[in-house]
């Protein structure tokens, strides 16, 4: 015999008469249905996850009547594939279309209602999770409550610290499906988190928690910069910071909100190098923007935060605004008496005119620049310098010495352990080379550079480097996956809103597609330009690897 027992934790005392129950009977098997273990002899736990994408829109059109699309397919995505959210949200689709919908699923909690045959308990998503919070204890609503102001999930050390949790308590909410445990990070489904963000925005505990969530950002920020700065594995930390990327965004919401100037300046400073890389510039250019624009009070914050914030606003091509924050970084730097600082400003603002099309003036700076850094043995801007000489050197065409001062920063690069330098300098001979018309040892440059680049997370290294690589295999006769290498950049690069250079990259490019057409013609130019476009960054590597 099969005995199922449904929602058995509204009667889990009871559990302790089911093993003798299974003793007296040993053909008898039982199949419990709860929001918490019962924690018997011979119990099997299997966790009720989400549908698969694919499940929850089929499920999602099956009771709507609706045809699956990328709309029906982002709903889902929202309701966390939860079976319940998705057969509430498809009772709508009478009264509201699938783009209302997502327009309101902000108010999730309260848009979604069952029919009049639906049980009580699931009349409203809300009820739902409500009924299991009732169940809780005090302790458990509690830390429930407070585990809400992590936005992403938390390690057991930051619900310790912030919301003051205990493992037994942690334990218990995950034995009732309140949250979630993976590796070492605890977090809910979104769905669950709005309503214990509700729970906690009542409660008298909000502001001291999203104070101490602040500060935790703060601490971990500011590490994991130092660790960076240090020498640390970028690929590493840039992964551990992916993992508090939406914890980062609460916490600067909430000082832009309550004001807390001086912790969001000590939050943008340390973060503004990580959001370009992972192709995040319009975001990072914003907290850069908010934060200076704020009162300020820490010197060495400010100065980190305008170094970082100006080569982040040349990148987006407004070097007036970049130059401004050159300027004020110099000055505040010559009034502390930092001269490496002022050298690093100066690198900058040398950097600005080459890519402006000052490359004489620009290649006399950073010579001077490196000079001065050498005579104070700060090996850091010799590097800098030296790479930029040979980006200069290539701007205005001269290749041959372009060529040997980027392979010269290869070199100091990879003896200080600075991958994204390295990869950065082979970026730099790679396009040299390309422009001494030799493709072959471009594209080993190129191809090493996406390696790194690809091991880092720098979207926009994969991006550029990519364009090269494929000029590169169309210069040696490969026009096909030359194509596709160019579709894939393409998407890519319009994704990330990265614009080529007018006459060092795109030139290259556009010659490279002209010379692809006449050898694929315009219809095998438009099939392999198909086959490249849906690329994602990690095949893009794993693609030039193999050529």
């Amino acid at each position: 015999m099969l005995l199922l027992l449904d929602n058995f934790e509204q009667v889990v005392e009871a559990a302790t008469e089911i093993g003798p129950l299974l003793e007296r009977c040993p053909k008898l098997r039982l199949l419990v249905t709860s929001r918490e273990l019962l924690r018997i002899d011979g119990e099997v736990e299997y966790s009720v996850l989400p549908l698969r994408e694919s499940e929850a829109v089929e499920l999602f059109c099956e009771r709507s009547q609706l045809e699956p699309d990328e709309t029906v397919a982002e709903i889902c995505r929202r309701l966390d594939e939860l079976p319940l959210a998705i057969e509430l949200a498809a009772a709508r689709a009478s009264v509201l279309s699938p783009e209302q919908m997502l327009e309101r699923l902000a108010q999730r909690l309260d848009l979604l209602k069952g029919g009049r045959d639906a049980d009580d308990r699931q009349r409203t998503l809300r009820a739902t999770i409500e009924w299991s919070y009732e169940l809780l204890s005090g302790d458990e609503q509690r830390l429930f409550a407070g585990l809400a102001v992590f936005r992403g999930g938390c390690t057991l050390e930051a619900a310790e610290e912030v919301a003051g949790a205990d493992l037994d308590t942690l334990q218990s909410l995950v034995e009732k499906s309140l949250l979630r445990h993976t590796g070492d990070r605890f977090w809910m489904l979104e769905t669950i988190r709005t309503y214990a963000w509700e729970r906690l925005t009542e409660s008298s505990d909000e502001a001291e928690l999203r104070r101490r969530h602040a500060l935790l950002a703060v601490d971990f920020a500011e590490s994991t910069y130092q660790e960076m700065e240090g020498g640390g594995d970028r690929a590493t930390i840039s992964a551990r910071i992916d993992l508090e990327r939406d914890n980062l965004r609460a916490a600067l919401e909430w000082a832009r909100d309550e004001v807390e100037d001086d912790v969001l300046l000590r939050l943008a400073a340390p973060l503004a190098g990580y959001w370009p890389g992972r192709g995040l510039y319009q975001e990072g250019d914003m907290w850069n923007g908010l934060a200076l624009e704020r009162p300020w009070s820490r010197v060495e914050s400010r100065m980190v935060l305008l170094r970082r914030a100006a080569g982040l606003a040349a990148s987006l091509g407004d070097y007036a605004r970049s130059d401004a924050m050159i300027a004020e970084w110099r000055g505040l730097a010559e009034e502390q008496g930092d001269e490496p600082e002022v050298l690093l400003a100066m690198n900058s603002a040398a950097l600005n005119a080459s890519e402006q099309g000052e490359h004489e003036t620009a290649r006399a700076q950073f010579r001077a620049i490196r000079e001065r850094a050498q005579e104070i043995g700060d090996r850091m801007i010799v590097s800098f310098a030296t790479i930029n000489l040979g980006g200069a050197a290539w701007r205005a065409g001269d290749f041959r010495a372009g060529l040997e001062e980027s392979q010269r920063a290869v070199e100091l690069f990879r003896e200080d352990g600075d991958v994204g330098g390295e990869a950065t300098a082979l970026e730099n001979c790679g396009w040299n080379s390309l422009g001494l018309g030799d493709p072959a040892r471009a594209k080993a440059f190129f191809r090493e550079a996406l390696e790194i680049f690809g091991r880092i997370g720098g979207m926009r290294g994969i991006a550029v480097n990519a364009v090269g690589f494929g000029a590169s295999v169309i210069a040696e006769g490969d026009a096909e996956r030359g194509v596709q290498l160019f579709a894939a950049t393409a998407s890519l690069r319009a994704e990330l809103g990265i614009e080529l250079t007018e006459d060092e990259e795109k030139r290259p490019h556009d010659e490279a597609v002209a010379r692809a057409k006449v050898a694929l013609g315009e219809e095998g130019f438009a099939a392999a330009w198909a086959r490249g476009e849906d690329m994602k960054p990690d095949e893009i590597v794993a693609f030039a690897a193999a050529v």
